[in-house]
């Protein structure tokens, strides 16, 4: 899906339709992200990080960090931390 958008279909307040094109971010670009971050620096970027490189709303990277640790990408350590996981990201 590299490259696609994805249209988001809604109204305003006045019953106008509005019709928002969003670049699709797979989690394969999300953590190729990570790990070349991870090469400059010793901590996992931050929500704000994310959210800038990304263009989405700090929620939306809460909520893909949460499914990628749910996939076993991501590991919180003794201290609830979001850490990589050991090993090759994929």
């Amino acid at each position: 899906m590299r490259g696609e958008f994805i249209y988001l279909k809604s109204f305003d307040d006045n019953g106008e339709r509005i019709v928002s094109k969003i670049k699709y971010i797979s989690d394969e670009q999300f953590l190729r992200y990570m790990e070349e971050f991870l090469k400059d620096n010793d901590q996992m970027p931050t929500v704000r990080n994310l959210s800038e490189k990304f263009g989405r709303s700090p929620n939306a990277i809460q909520q893909r960090l949460a499914k990628l640790e749910r996939k076993g990408f991501l590991v919180r350590n003794s201290n609830g931390k979001l850490m990589r996981r050991r090993g090759k990201w994929s």
